[in-house]
């Protein structure tokens, strides 16, 4: 029996456990007939009610924490000395609201197991009338006391955490509201900007526009004036060719009285010098229109 209530003490404080035990061992060292079975039932019973007291007053310690950061927390923005408010604090209330249910529960079934023992201990005392018997009602008695107490202790927690629970829901939602505010304000102001923007793209394109429709006459103007400058290049070239020494009007005193154009012997060295200079200037331009595009390359400018 000592070693069975050496295991059920692990739960609770030593000292009330060696305690406990020694009051048990003394009991049965006194004899088989001496012997009280009630004994060990209280001994189980309060062993099982042992921390709870101390459990409970962990718990609300808790609940104290989270009641502080929810009353004394600023409504606005989180400010660099204020407490932290977030989504996990909730998260962690609602585990000790869960731990105070499972206490509330156990304590509910603890209630009803003090119940009937004293009320076989009250039978057992009726009919038997011993007196080692006498005295485990008012024990039992005491626990569903301490049970009662621990249960509204618990039944406090729970309600605090209900009203903790609301509060810092609320005032996250007010921050979170004010961030979409602020939010919906810098989307505002944005937009604006970007009206503006669009408003001088317009402008921008609209004198673009004009440009472009300015350039399209010019082009039409150099257009004309180049086809006008074409056809007068033969007329040009025979003019020059005719004014120069290549070709020459001699006039022979015939019968017929006839001018006869004379060619030079040397038109074949205009002809040779022509045709050279066409070529360099073409090959100087195929030469050098590589270079002179990468040197215009968009990279090169800063």
């Amino acid at each position: 029996m000592g070693a069975d209530l050496a295991i059920l003490g692990r739960c609770v404080k030593p000292e009330y456990t060696r305690n406990m035990t020694q009051t048990a061992e003394n009991s049965t060292i006194q004899g088989q007939d001496n012997f009280d079975p009630m004994r060990l039932h209280k001994l189980c019973f309060s062993l099982s009610l042992g921390n709870f007291g101390e459990y409970v007053e962990n718990l609300q310690l808790d609940i104290t924490q989270m009641n502080f950061k929810a009353c004394f927390s600023s409504v606005e923005r989180h400010k660099p000395h204020d407490f932290s408010v977030a989504f996990k604090d909730i998260q962690k209330l609602q585990l000790i609201r869960q731990k105070l249910l499972r206490v509330s529960n156990i304590l509910h079934s603890l209630s009803e197991i003090a119940r009937r023992l004293q009320g076989y201990c009250q039978h057992l005392q009726s009919t038997t009338g011993e007196q080692m018997r006498t005295g485990h009602s008012q024990d039992f008695e005491i626990c569903k006391s301490r049970i009662e107490v621990y249960s509204r202790r618990v039944e406090m927690a729970l309600t605090f955490s209900t009203e903790i629970e609301s509060l810092l829901s609320k005032i996250l939602d007010f921050r979170h509201d004010e961030v979409l505010l602020k939010t919906s304000t810098a989307m505002q102001a944005n937009l604006d900007v970007l009206k503006r923007i669009a408003f001088v793209n317009g402008e921008e394109n609209r004198n673009l526009s004009k440009i472009s429709t300015q350039n399209r006459a010019d082009s039409h103007t150099l257009k004309a004036l180049t086809t006008i400058a074409t056809m007068y290049l033969p007329a040009s070239l025979i003019a020059t060719l005719f004014s120069s020494n290549l070709v020459q009007i001699q006039s022979q005193i015939l019968k017929d009285s006839k001018a006869r154009f004379a060619v030079s012997s040397e038109f074949w060295i205009y002809i040779l010098v022509t045709v050279l200079l066409t070529a360099v200037t073409l090959g100087l331009v195929v030469l050098l229109q590589k270079p002179w595009r990468r040197f215009l390359s968009p990279s090169r400018i800063p």
